[in-house]
């Protein structure tokens, strides 16, 4: 119940005071009267709670007591201010009797009592709230501190993307200050172009959207231009309705030159890998072709020769040429590995018969060595699909391996798998020898290029040290593993394990290709009716050619591509053999797809033979749509097995 502005009917003021004072003592509030000389004249139990006195001692107090403020009865214009308002509001700072402190937010109002006016005070303590306002006011000082020292910069927009406040070092970074920032649009101090970028970006932002972009900005009075990775987002009212955005922008000018660098430095060794391919397939092109030449004529005379002295250099001939090719053929694959993505095929293939028909490769060069090739089957039925061309060359270049540093035993392939659980499930390809053997710290060393166990002007082996590298890298790519365990002077073996995952176990079908390496069964040497076109522009290799297939059937040669199709155009041929380099004008795969497209030769076997001899080179030329290939230099044997097969 409040305390009237005049109250009458009593003698005495604390009478008429005694009547309300259980009242006023419940409240939370401070509640006490003062006269105008600071006498306390009344106050509640919350007042002597407050300052830490019994009710008795409050009352003897004057307001100067307890309060830091001057006595009132000093304060004419107060006084004169309060009879003109009503009431006042003010702050002012008690006294506890412990002499601590605290504030108290007071309404003061002036009340008469028998022709006497008395000031009623209506306090709050306010510790608890000022506690609050000084840590946020702490709070915002340190935020505005920390965002002020970063390096990224803090702005916010309102919907017509002016710029309201501005945190961050602007100004010192970029020249740009807040009295030329505020109240301006952003976009006015960017390019066209930067500014349509910022201005879908808020527009994005304002419609509910957190949007991370890129920008740049031209530092102001120079030339020096800064890139900014920008990220926005709303910034909502208290009605959570968008009154506009908040963007940090970080400069990342830095990242943007090195990345910059780093895209020149791609496209130089992109352009340095385009010469390196170009000019590896041309030095490929360029060996073969007059290697085709030496060993298809070195071939022809060892069929012609009956001098035993001539047939031996002869021999030696080839055995060199041989090496010659084997040699480039394994730079360059190793190269191609290194600069290329392949495409694996999936090729079905049958393990055991698989390793039958690499034995078969081999029996020969081991029968030369006097050392025995032996296979052992221990698992039959391991069928997996990979690539077969690599699977192919990883264990071809072990086996080489082992043959070639085997001088007395032997070398087994062995077969087998690593677990009979069909969900974890690998199929085992074993080459064991009993050779030379490998030091356990040499056991990394032997799958490095150019390394050998025999190293330096004296080798005890012939070779670049290239096989197990290749190796090594081709399993990589069709997820095999190769582990090795040796003994020097005893021997080694390697292992080769290829997974089977579930969906590959299933049965081969009998038309599958389980090994697309050819072995040529008897060659058809009875003369023939087939008709052969054969496009080759070098003319030692169209004579080679003449003579290796002279007995296959009639041939008729051209060295260029157009005449070529003409002649296809006017003739239908059974068989047709394109070179891919035929020098001037167009080249093998141009006079192939003129060909395919004549309706006569639709369906007529081509076979690429070509000095690009590349694993990738074979594949794309398969894919451009010749039947086959052959790389040169190519046998007799090969040719005419090739032909065979497709006429």
């Amino acid at each position: 119940m409040p305390i009237t502005n005049e109250i009458s009917g009593s003698n005495k003021v604390e009478d008429q005071i005694t009547l309300q004072a259980n009242l006023l003592d419940s409240a939370n509030d401070l509640i006490f009267l003062l006269d105008l000389k600071g006498k306390i004249i009344y106050a509640n139990n919350r007042v002597a709670e407050a300052h830490g006195y019994s009710k008795k001692e409050i009352l003897a107090k004057q307001i100067k007591h307890i309060s830091f403020d001057v006595p009132l009865e000093l304060n004419k214009d107060k006084i004169n201010e309060i009879k003109e308002r009503g009431n006042v509001s003010f702050t002012v700072t008690h006294i506890r009797k412990d002499g601590s402190s605290f504030p108290l937010e007071i309404n003061e109002q002036m009340v008469r009592f028998n022709d006497k006016d008395y000031l009623l005070n209506i306090g709050r303590d306010i510790s608890e709230r000022e506690k609050v306002e000084t840590a946020l006011k702490l709070s915002e000082a340190k935020f505005k501190g920390v965002i002020n020292s970063m390096q990224d910069l803090v702005y916010t927009l309102n919907r017509d993307l002016k710029i309201t406040g501005l945190h961050g070092m602007w100004s010192e970074m970029y020249g740009l200050s807040e009295e030329l920032l505020l109240g301006k649009k952003i976009t006015t101090f960017l390019s066209p172009a930067e500014a349509e970028i910022n201005e879908i970006a808020c527009m994005r932002a304002l419609n509910g959207n957190s949007v991370k972009f890129e920008w740049s900005l031209r530092k102001r009075g120079t030339e020096d231009r800064f890139h900014f990775e920008s990220s926005l987002t709303p910034l909502f009212g208290y009605s959570n309705e968008i009154i506009g955005i908040v963007g940090v922008a970080r400069e990342i000018t830095e990242r943007k030159i090195i990345e910059q660098e780093l895209i020149r430095a791609k496209e130089k060794a992109e352009e340095a890998d385009k010469l390196k391919s170009s000019l590896l397939a041309n030095m490929s092109h360029e060996f073969r072709t007059p290697l085709n030449g030496i060993l298809g004529f070195a071939q022809l005379l060892q069929e012609e020769l009956n001098d035993e002295s001539q047939i031996s250099m002869v021999d030696k001939i080839i055995f060199s040429g041989h090496r010659l090719m084997k040699t480039l053929n394994t730079v360059l694959a190793l190269t191609e590995l290194e600069t290329h993505d392949y495409e694996l095929q999936k090729d079905e293939i049958d393990l055991a018969l698989f390793c039958k028909q690499t034995k078969s490769l081999y029996e020969s060069y081991a029968e030369n060595k006097n050392i025995e090739l032996t296979l052992d089957i221990q698992k039959e039925n391991l069928n997996i699909i990979t690539d077969d061309t690599f699977l192919s060359k990883i264990v071809c270049n072990i086996i080489e391996n082992a043959i070639k540093y085997t001088s007395k035993g032997g070398v087994k392939i062995l077969l087998t798998s690593s677990s009979e659980n069909n969900l974890d499930q690998s199929a085992l390809i074993k080459i064991i020898d009993t050779g030379i053997g490998i030091k356990k710290e040499d056991f990394k060393i032997i799958f490095r290029e150019f390394r050998q166990l025999s190293e330096g002007y004296r080798r005890d082996f012939e070779g670049l040290g290239l096989g197990l590298a290749i190796a090594s890298k081709m399993a990589d790519l069709i997820g095999a593993e190769i582990s090795v365990n040796s003994e020097l002077g005893k021997g080694s073996e390697f292992t080769i394990k290829l997974p089977m995952p579930v969906e590959y176990k299933k049965e081969i079908k009998k038309d599958s290709v389980l090994f697309h390496k050819r072995t040529f069964g008897e060659l058809n040497t009875q003369e023939t009716s087939v008709n052969i076109l054969l496009v080759e522009d070098n003319l030692h290799n169209i004579e080679v050619v003449e003579r290796f297939i002279e007995r296959a059937g009639i041939i008729t040669s051209v060295q260029d591509g157009f005449s070529a199709i003409d002649l296809a155009s006017e003739n239908k041929f059974d068989l047709i053999l394109i070179d891919i380099d035929l020098g001037r004008g167009i080249d093998g795969i141009e006079v192939l797809h003129k060909i395919r497209s004549l309706t006569k030769h639709k369906n007529t076997p081509i076979i690429a033979l070509t000095g690009y001899g590349s694993e990738l080179t074979k594949r794309k030329f398969i894919n451009e749509g010749f039947t086959d290939y052959l790389a040169k230099p190519f046998e007799k044997k090969a040719l005419l097995g090739l032909i065979n097969g497709l006429t």
